[in-house]
């Protein structure tokens, strides 16, 4: 991710200058952000006070088309990234999200010095690059391993978020998990920076929330729901195909039809069960299959059946 995230910000540096950026992608189903990379950008811990300030607002996904925001324009409304800003002398910050035949993948955050703001015509240009870069998002997405990620002795980890945003309690197992992208132990508050967008879509969400994260090892599935006293529990999970096959049909294009499907033959439906519960001929359900098939890039059923698999 780091590798695309440094190439988006070549490629938009010779349109639109800037010294830092933050790429995120957004889990299609929940909003969350299941993608992240940066370059001496924000802190994990800042990350995550400014995430607080986004879901105020409605989410990362509902802030706009493009955006910019400057430390003394915003610094009521957004304190803790304006006091960022200006502490690390950041003149301007441009957020464009990424959006793709009405979907949106993600965003992009660039960050500017040197008492410049961006302009109108570099907002304008944002947007012109911007369905490109969820293009190469997304394909991004779609070339990573499909299947869970196994998590071996871990099996899973939980923590409880405070009200204060302090981890109260964390599993060794969970810990080991965030940790190992680290190689080395991290403090909390830099752990909380890869629990913060769930814990607060959990915060504002009627029930649970379930995130899920694809990685060069497979996906993850990272759940939250809030409890008594403004505590949220916080999960994570190798996902069954029933909680992954959402997001695997929203990344890959799979049609609701071909979803439908897919989901049959996973209970282990032949061809010619599934056209009998469907009303269609065995056929066509071959060429629904086929479809699957290449927009993931299986060479067949076993394929696809073993890469759904946790």
């Amino acid at each position: 991710m780091q590798d695309l995230g440094d190439e988006f910000s070549a490629r938009t540096h010779r349109l639109i200058p800037h010294d830092t950026y933050m790429l995120i992608g957004l889990d299609p189903l929940s909003g969350g952000v299941c993608l992240h990379a940066e370059r001496e950008g924000y802190r994990p811990e800042v990350r995550g006070a400014i995430e607080r300030e986004a879901a105020a607002l409605g989410g990362l996904s509902a802030l706009g088309a493009v955006r910019v925001l400057t430390p003394g324009e915003d610094l009521a409304r957004l304190p803790v990234r304006g006091r960022f800003m200006i502490e690390h002398g950041f003149t301007s910050e441009l957020r464009v999200s990424l959006v793709e035949h009405g979907e949106v993948r993600g965003a992009l955050v660039l960050v500017r010095g040197g008492g410049r703001p961006f302009s109108p015509r570099e907002q304008e240009l944002a947007l012109e690059v911007s369905a490109s870069l969820a293009v190469e998002l997304r394909r991004y997405v779609t070339g990573l391993p499909m299947s869970p990620v196994r998590l071996g002795e871990w099996h899973s980890g939980v923590a409880v978020i405070g009200s204060d945003d302090t981890i109260r309690t964390i599993t060794p197992s969970l810990r080991a998990i965030l940790g190992s992208s680290w190689g080395a132990p991290v403090p909390d508050e830099v752990l909380f920076g890869s629990l913060s967008n769930t814990t607060y879509l959990a915060r504002r969400s009627t029930g649970p929330v379930l995130t899920r994260l694809p990685s060069a090892s497979g996906w993850i599935a990272m759940g939250g729901e809030r409890i008594a006293g403004g505590e949220v529990v916080l999960t994570v999970v190798s996902p069954t195909a029933e909680l992954l096959l959402p997001a695997i049909a929203a990344w890959y294009g799979i049609t609701a039809r071909e979803r439908s499907v897919l989901e049959a033959a996973l209970e282990g439906e032949r061809p010619r069960g599934i056209a009998r519960r469907f009303g269609l001929s065995p056929h066509t359900v071959n060429d629904h299959l086929k479809s699957i098939y290449r927009k993931t890039g299986v060479s067949g059923r076993e394929e696809l059946m073993a890469s759904l698999s946790p």
